[in-house]
């Protein structure tokens, strides 16, 4: 399209129905385009699934035109039983989740190929 229309072509759209596959793909090519961004067609995707967006979000960011943002969280775990749990990473029977706290720990995360 960027070379059929030029500079009126200045965003496109991927297709989530046809294009899941190749996301890595085109994203990277449009990135190295110099595209200020690519649209996301789902109307098509017969199953409308999360999976596809997380993939193209994902690759999106890899291709740097999303952000990635982690929070820092603090898991509390107890013990059901009166007497104490075996202090195991594995959790044994007996530990539950009790809480989890979020911090203010923001951090961005940057894209770094294996």
């Amino acid at each position: 399209m960027k070379n059929r229309y030029g500079n009126k072509s200045f965003m496109n759209w991927v297709g989530a129905h046809q294009d899941l596959s190749e996301y890595p793909l085109l994203l990277g090519h449009s990135a190295n385009l110099g595209l200020p961004g690519v649209w996301l067609y789902q109307l098509g995707e017969d199953d409308n699934s999360e999976d596809n967006i997380l993939s193209f979000c994902y690759n999106a960011w890899a291709s740097g035109y999303l952000r990635r943002f982690e929070r820092k969280y603090i898991y509390e775990y107890r013990c059901l039983y009166p007497d104490p749990c075996d202090c195991d990473r594995s959790l044994p029977d007996g530990w539950y989740l009790y809480k989890i706290w979020p911090m203010n720990d923001i951090r961005e995360v940057f894209y770094q190929p294996y």
